[in-house]
Order: C-alpha cells, then structure tokens, then sequence
C-alpha cells in the first residue's frame, strides 16, 4: 500500500467536494461556493493511497494585521481524514507536511471544528490566542433596527471592518468579502457600521459586526422584533470562550483586541 503525500490538482475537484460533503455535511451549494472562491490548485494538500485522496488540508494565504504591521499568514482548515482511515496519524503527519511545504509566512493559524479538537492540535504546536463567547439574547419589545441596507459596497464595508476596533485581524480583499457576501447574504450595512448575519433553525446568529458590542446587542434586538423571533445569538469578539489557535513565535498573547473571524472556512 503506497501512502503519498502530494498536492490536490483541479482534477481532484469532484472528489474533493464528495468528501467534503460527506465528512462537514455542508450542503452542496455552500461547497460549490467554497470551492469556487477558495480553491486554488496548489493550496491544499492531500494524502493518496493508490491514488485515492484518503486525508486533505487546505490553506489559505492571508495578510495580517498586527498592531500596524502585516504580517504573511497561512490559514489551515478542511483538515479531514476519511472514515476507514482515521486512527492511523495521517491528519497530524499531513499538517507537518502543509508545515514544511506552505509558501513563507510569519503566521499559521487555524479554527478547531469543535472544543474536542484543541488538544489535538496543541499537541502539534498550535495554541490558543483569540477567544469569542457565544451568548444568547432574548427579544425585547420597542426595539428598532436604524436604516439599513442589504447591499453590498465593498469600499464602505471594508472601511468599518479595518476601523472597528481590532488590533489584529485579516487583511480581506474585495473577493473575500464578495464570497462572505454570497455565502451569508445577509450583511446589513448602517450609516456608521455593518452587521453580518445567518439564520439556523429559525434563529438570527449576529456573527460579525463593527459596532461595540452594546450596540451590535441593541441590533440584534431590532433584528428580532423585525423577523417575530423570540431570541438570538451574538458572536462576542474579545470574550472568554477559545475560538482560534495559531502557531507562531509573535509575543501575541499579550495582544488586547485579538479578532480573527474566518468565514466560509
């Protein structure tokens, strides 16, 4: 059995999406969509036996923001392993092999698919550096949304996000927001601010704003009161709950304001 480690072509792109389905059970318009803004051949690394990709890793090159400085940054995420052949170290020995073959970067980072998976990665070098609590809250009567709209100016949005607070956060292009764009559709843009959001069983999730917390709160509220609903959630950045690991010799840890929120990941 001749295990080979190797990179995914464009020929692969049919049995990457199978895969990707069957292992994140995203829907197949979210992998279309993924693996039509995402995918790049090259970028992703990919474990063959005989010749069928049995374990995959992709990367995405970023720029990244750091108290002023930007700094090269390699995002890996759809680390996945087929059922059969889990239990074996293929996941850990394809991201030593991403490790040593990524373009140069200052910065590896990734976000675990759930809390079970942190010590998993810890044990490979990454760490915790940014945390984002996820909370709950309740509708409340006579709260309303300011104007709004729904469409999408890149110049505009872009200018909150890099003035929103953050002293770390991803450079993000006009494709990168196009793709969160097409994937959410729901980016609501105010006059001093926007909100992105998605609805899950009937529950308005507020990812991602540039207001203060408080008032992104009061948004959501409006949010509620405009669609009935009797509840939301608010992703809130600079909070408790670890959200992202990385691996880098930065001193980052003592970094206050730490916002890394990739989506469509």
């Amino acid at each position: 059995m001749e295990v080979k480690f190797d990179i995914a072509r464009k020929s692969d792109v049919p049995a990457l999406k199978k895969m990707w389905q069957e292992i994140f059970k995203d829907t197949k318009e979210y992998t279309e969509l993924y693996f039509s803004y995402k995918f790049k051949e090259g970028n992703a690394f990919v474990i063959r036996i005989e010749d069928e990709i049995i374990s995959t890793l992709y990367v995405e090159y970023t720029d990244l923001f750091i108290e002023g400085k930007i700094l090269k940054g390699a995002y890996f995420c759809g680390i996945a392993t087929k059922k059969e052949h889990r239990g074996k170290g293929f996941a850990g020995r394809l991201i030593e092999y991403a490790k040593k073959n990524i373009q140069k970067t200052d910065i590896i980072y990734l976000i675990p698919a759930n809390n079970s998976l942190f010590n998993f990665y810890k044990s490979f070098g990454f760490r915790e550096f940014t945390c984002i609590d996820r909370l709950k809250i309740k509708r409340e009567e006579g709260v309303k949304l300011p104007p709004y709209t729904n469409e999408f100016n890149y110049e505009l949005i872009n200018s909150f996000y890099e003035k929103s607070g953050n002293s770390l956060y991803v450079k993000r292009d006009e494709a990168f927001f196009k793709a969160i764009y097409d994937c959410y559709k729901n980016i609501s843009v105010f006059k001093d601010g926007y909100v992105i959001w998605y609805i899950e069983e009937n529950i308005p999730h507020l990812i991602e704003y540039s207001f203060s917390y408080e008032r992104a709160v009061e948004i959501l509220k409006g949010l509620l009161n405009e669609r009935n609903e009797e509840e939301g959630i608010i992703y809130k950045k600079w909070g408790n709950e670890p959200f992202t690991v990385c691996i880098t010799d930065l001193e980052i840890r003592e970094i206050n304001n730490k916002y890394i929120n990739l989506m469509l990941n």
